[in-house]
């Protein structure tokens, strides 16, 4: 039903052409995601958060016990607990990091 309203829009001879078949020029060219290479995961802050969001879901984890858990320097530790509880995803009670 959806392909035969979609293709009494489009003039004779075009369906099958262009981006509706998959040829043509790629439309996300230069879009976020396709720009560039993600960054190296192993070593970085994003592993670090999860290595911490792991670790959350099995209970919850001491601010002391933090870094050795997301392997940071307690002061790269603490500012990555920051941007969680920032978004929402954890919460620092009574020096115990829990899921948000």
């Amino acid at each position: 039903m959806l392909r035969r309203a979609l293709r009494s829009r489009l003039p004779p001879g075009d369906l099958g052409r262009g981006t509706a078949s998959g040829s043509g020029p790629d439309p996300a060219v230069g879009s976020a995601g396709v720009s560039r290479a993600q960054a190296r995961f192993d070593g970085s802050d994003r592993q670090a958060r999860g290595l911490l969001m792991a670790a959350l879901q099995h209970g919850d984890v001491a601010v002391g016990d933090a870094a050795v858990v997301m392997q940071r320097q307690p002061g790269r530790a603490a500012a990555l607990i920051g941007q969680l509880q920032g978004e929402g995803l954890v919460r620092v009670v009574d020096g115990r990091i829990s899921l948000g």
